[in-house]
């Protein structure tokens, strides 16, 4: 078997090579990248009550959802930040209501207006930008959060996220803790902050040699040349979804080669550990902590909630790590003041979809459920929302 096992690297490097050739040599599919992850039947759904938009994604469309507030003219506006759960339906058919809608529609008629903003794989960092960009813009009288163990491992910020950093007083607003000043060096090093923020005795302005090149001969020169190469080329035009392409591509190809080594190994590819790399929770972590201030010092109450998965199929995390998120959000949520509610276990029964689990093998989907799903979400999430932002029950 050890020798077996020696050769098949070649293999894998022959797979590699033949499948970069084939995706060069036939048509491109095209790829709905939004969807990506979301599982098998599974589609994208953000709540619209005609003439009212209540559920966006990024900075590119929060425009909507912002005019659409503001004509309604409420004094009691929530914002729910969270992942692709909220506007994912497995086997969607007509009639079908995310969460975020049949809580918009609810609780419309007793004046609380509920805006919720998802994006896929969203993690906590994104989360501050967001709330920071929105909270003025929508006037934001209290937060909902959803907290997802495996949303703890995602880094980055998407660009449609990031050009919220444009705004001088989302700027001012991260500086003044060090998970918003770690976001803006990594992410807002070509913007200027035009007030310097002092903190922790230091001061945090935007990088002066990127605020010394706005409107110089060098980047006048690239701006140029970034439209010239884009009215040459095509594929310059479309690099960012090349780049999206290429990955993808590489992601199912090394799916392809576990799920091979899988099967002649002998290896049960249905049971698998997703892992959380500490050193990323620590930075989601942070961002959240940052969140969560940020909100107390506005005034604008919390509710954070763990967000649900089956109860009855594998759960792809070690189990003592899991616990250890749950009470790591707990904690938390204690100290900072935010009303905590544990859904873990609200969504019951067969409702949850069916995921590829990247190697071959259909599996249950973890995180996204059908419509029946998400009536037990809203219904789980409903007296949680009253206590918090209308004052029922206290």
């Amino acid at each position: 078997m050890l020798h077996a096992v020696r050769h098949l690297g070649p293999l894998f490097a022959g797979l590699a090579v033949a499948g970069f050739v084939l995706a060069l040599l036939l048509p491109a599919p095209q790829v709905n990248f939004s969807e990506i992850g979301l599982g098998i039947g599974t589609t994208a759904a953000f709540g619209k009550s005609s003439p009212s938009r209540h559920h966006c994604t990024t900075v590119k469309d929060a425009g909507d959802c912002i005019e659409a507030a503001q004509a309604r003219k409420t004094d009691q506006r929530v914002l729910w930040l969270g992942a692709s759960q909220l506007h994912a339906i497995n086997d969607m058919q007509s009639g079908d209501r995310t969460a975020p809608q049949r809580l918009f529609d609810g609780f419309a008629p007793q004046g609380l207006d509920l805006v919720t903003f998802s994006q896929p794989n969203a993690n906590f960092q994104e989360h501050l930008i967001l709330f920071e960009y929105l909270r003025s813009r929508l006037a934001v009288k209290g937060l909902v959060l959803g907290a997802v163990f495996d949303d703890m491992r995602e880094s980055g910020v998407r660009q449609s996220i990031a050009s919220a950093l444009d705004d001088p007083a989302v700027r001012r607003s991260l500086a003044t803790h060090a998970a918003g000043r770690s976001i803006l060096v990594r992410y807002g090093d070509d913007q200027s902050t035009p007030d310097a923020v002092r903190q922790d005795g230091k001061e945090y302005a935007g990088t002066p040699a990127a605020t010394a090149l706005d409107g110089s001969l060098q980047a006048r020169v690239e701006t140029t040349v970034d439209g010239w190469l884009g009215d040459l080329s095509r594929l310059w035009r479309d690099r960012g979804r090349l780049r999206s392409s290429i990955i993808h591509g590489l992601r199912q190809l090394r799916g392809a080669a576990w799920g091979l080594r899988n099967r002649l190994l002998g290896i049960d590819s249905s049971r698998w550990t997703v892992a959380v790399p500490r050193a990323q929770y620590d930075v989601n972590r942070k961002a959240l902590a940052a969140l969560l201030d940020s909100a107390r010092a506005a005034g604008v109450p919390v509710l954070l909630y763990i967000c649900p998965r089956p109860v009855d199929a594998y759960f792809p995390f070690a189990p003592e790590r899991y616990a250890a998120f749950k009470d790591d959000i707990a904690r938390l949520a204690a100290e900072k003041g935010a009303l905590l509610a544990n859904l873990e276990d609200a969504v019951k029964g067969d409702v949850w979809g069916r995921v590829d689990n990247g190697v071959g093998v259909i599996v249950t989907d973890v995180f996204h459920f059908r419509d029946a799903g998400h009536a037990q979400l809203a219904a789980a999430l409903r007296p949680y929302l009253a206590r918090q932002f209308l004052g029922a029950g206290k």
